[in-house]
């Protein structure tokens, strides 16, 4: 979390403004405006409503109800929750609370003493672009604020992204700022997390300043003021902190980067770290995913792989960039309630890997992922998300694409054209060779009269 006045970020705000509590939602229009915090609280007392920004808009930029929809969500950086009927006003849950929230106002309804109705504004520095990832930042702050505020209880109706939040107008509005920028490792994530025991070590454990193999030396960490904090990290709120305030510094990416104007990837190169989810059924009825943890018997191994997975992703990857990585394995991925992965357990797998990365193939590394690839990406491709986001092309109607464009050219190689539709149809079945039903051969021919291919 940082404190940044100045920090500018997109949010829709409607066309018409009211001075009390709005009426005509369904309505509105929006336009997609960018703001700072201090612009955002004008727009909440000039009575303004907000709402987040979406992928299809008209042509002069603005956007209705029917377009404000979960499935058309583009992205946010805006977080905010309903409080209704709560046991204190707004100004004292404001003091209560830490981290306070980037903004907090009363909303028209709002009786101070009677009935406490305000709406709080957690402003990020990244953005969310997709709804659960939204209802799970909601989930962490509620959780945060609980602990302050033990009765605390907020509108569970309205935490979804293509919902749409009234200002107000009314010369009585309290609103409170704090200019606070959060991110996802602001909020413990305390429905995900396994409470971890740390064992207490010393640093000096692990030297060995005589050894005489490099594998056996101390690798040197550079940045010394990372180091401090890594070997300080004697608690789940210290890995939290470490967590978020490297994570401009260090990236964590978990798959091979890919161009955006490339439509499908090949796998050859292609790497990827595993990942399991269950699903977990929340307050409303409705099911959001959570991870599955890596349990004993399988976590050292999984955090030697993982690293080795990383340092084929970024091969330039530094050491503090990969004890980063493994705190957050530890903290997100790997089930450590009995203590065992110390930041000792953590340096000497991060350093197995690094000195010994030239030893492993990717293959060797992961061979349930390929086992897993082969059934899943039996041609050896997958569609690349980023450039049907960017082009606006549905990723499985890419998919069909891709697979039509690979069909066609199987069947390109194996076609007698001297023959008829039935007879190249039979004996493609007869070889195993696929597609081979008729009216897919029709198709086929159709294609190659479209490209100019010569079929006699």
């Amino acid at each position: 979390m940082e404190n940044n006045r100045n920090f500018k970020f997109n949010i829709s705000v409607s066309t018409t403004r009211y001075d009390g509590k709005c009426s005509e939602w369904g309505k509105l229009r929006y336009r997609t405006e960018t703001v700072t915090i201090d612009g955002m609280s004008n727009y909440i007392k000039q009575g303004y409503c907000f709402t987040h920004t979406f992928k299809e808009v008209d042509a002069d930029g603005s956007f209705g109800c029917k377009q404000k929809t979960i499935k058309n969500f583009k992205s946010t950086n805006t977080i905010f929750i309903d409080v209704d009927d709560s046991s204190v006003t707004a100004t004292d849950f404001f003091s209560s609370v830490t981290p306070q929230p980037t903004i907090l106002y009363s909303t028209p309804s709002n009786i101070d003493g009677e009935k406490n109705r305000f709406r709080l504004v957690y402003v990020y520095g990244e953005e969310v672009t997709d709804n659960d990832t939204y209802r799970r930042e909601v989930k962490k702050i509620c959780s945060s604020i609980a602990e302050y505020i033990p009765d605390f209880k907020y509108d569970t109706t309205s935490v979804n992204v293509s919902q749409q939040m009234g200002g107000n107008g009314l010369g009585s509005c309290t609103l409170l700022m704090t200019h606070n920028i959060f991110n996802l490792f602001s909020f413990k994530n305390y429905n995900n997390c396994i409470s971890n025991t740390y064992k207490k070590e010393e640093r000096n454990d692990i030297i060995n300043r005589n050894a005489v193999s490099y594998e056996e030396k101390d690798i040197e960490i550079k940045d010394k003021e990372f180091e401090r904090r890594f070997w300080g990290i004697d608690s789940e709120d210290g890995a939290y902190q470490l967590l978020t305030d490297y994570q401009y510094k260090y990236e964590i990416t978990d798959t091979t980067q890919v161009d955006e104007n490339i439509p499908y990837i090949s796998l050859d190169d292609y790497v990827q770290i595993s990942r399991r989810y269950f699903m977990e059924k929340i307050d409303d009825g409705k099911y959001i995913p959570r991870n599955v943890r890596i349990k004993k018997g399988d976590r050292e191994r999984t955090l030697f792989n993982n690293a080795l997975l990383r340092l084929k992703i970024n091969p330039n990857m530094t050491f503090e960039n990969l004890l980063f990585a493994m705190v957050y394995e530890r903290q997100f991925w790997i089930d450590n309630s009995d203590g065992e992965f110390t930041n000792k357990i953590l340096y000497k797998i991060a350093k197995g890997a690094y000195t010994k990365r030239d030893r492993y193939s990717i293959a060797s590394a992961t061979k349930g992922q390929l086992r897993r690839r082969a059934r899943t990406n039996k041609n050896g491709i997958k569609v690349n998300k980023a450039y049907c986001e960017k082009y606006g092309v549905g990723v499985r109607a890419m998919a069909n694409h891709i697979r039509s464009g690979i069909s066609n050219e199987i069947l390109l190689e194996n076609y007698d054209f001297e023959r008829s539709v039935a007879d190249n149809s039979k004996l493609l079945k007869e070889k195993g060779i696929k597609p081979n039903s008729e009216r897919r051969l029709y198709e086929f021919k159709k294609w190659c009269k479209k490209n100019n291919i010569n079929i006699k």
